[in-house]
């Protein structure tokens, strides 16, 4: 059976290597120099918390048979700063300017729901799943008049920039994010 319901705290295992493969691979990358279980550990920690921006209570999963295949995690912009100040204060030491972002990059707008992450496992990509979740956030905030959605998109994902302008998510402006190029869309809701 397929689903799309809101993520618990036992689906931190589930989800944070979702995550990393969002951000292509930074936390792991960059911030635990390619150590991966220590890296999945510190995303599933966030996960676990109420008080980040990759808390569960963000986070809707596409399940199948029991199997976490997909996940998006989004949240009120007006709560990042304090989102992330949690976050930041969870790394290890020496790696807090990772996350030093310049403040017109998130320039947060009364009723914005950020999109952060969006990623389907590789195994299943291509059946729809990344549509379905994008859909069902869509429905989610379609009465609701005084909520916006937005993401990041990088410029070199063509596939997902296709994606996003076919459910009706514009081109808003460009973003520069630690070297790579983004575009940052919106979506309104017509009705």
């Amino acid at each position: 059976m397929k689903t799309i319901r809101k993520a618990s705290v036992a689906d931190a295992f589930a989800i944070a290597p979702l995550i990393d493969l969002a951000m292509e691979h930074m936390i792991v990358a960059y911030i635990f120099a390619g150590d991966r279980p220590q890296g999945l550990s510190y995303l599933r920690q966030l996960i676990s918390r109420l008080d980040t921006p990759y808390s569960y209570r963000f986070i809707n999963v596409f399940e199948e048979d029991h199997k976490i295949l997909g996940h998006i995690c989004l949240y009120p912009m007006e709560e990042i700063t304090g989102l992330r100040h949690t976050m930041v204060e969870n790394l290890p030491a020496g790696m807090e300017s990772v996350f030093e972002l310049p403040a017109d990059t998130y320039p947060a707008a009364p009723g914005e729901i950020y999109i952060d992450t969006l990623a389907v496992l590789p195994e299943a990509q291509g059946k729809g799943i990344g549509s379905q979740l994008l859909q069902h956030v869509m429905t989610t905030y379609r009465n609701q008049k005084h909520y916006f959605l937005s993401l990041l998109v990088a410029k070199d994902n063509p596939k997902a920039h296709k994606l996003y302008r076919s459910l009706g998510f514009v081109d808003v402006a460009e973003r520069n994010l630690m070297d790579k190029e983004f575009y940052y869309m919106q979506w309104k809701s017509t009705t």
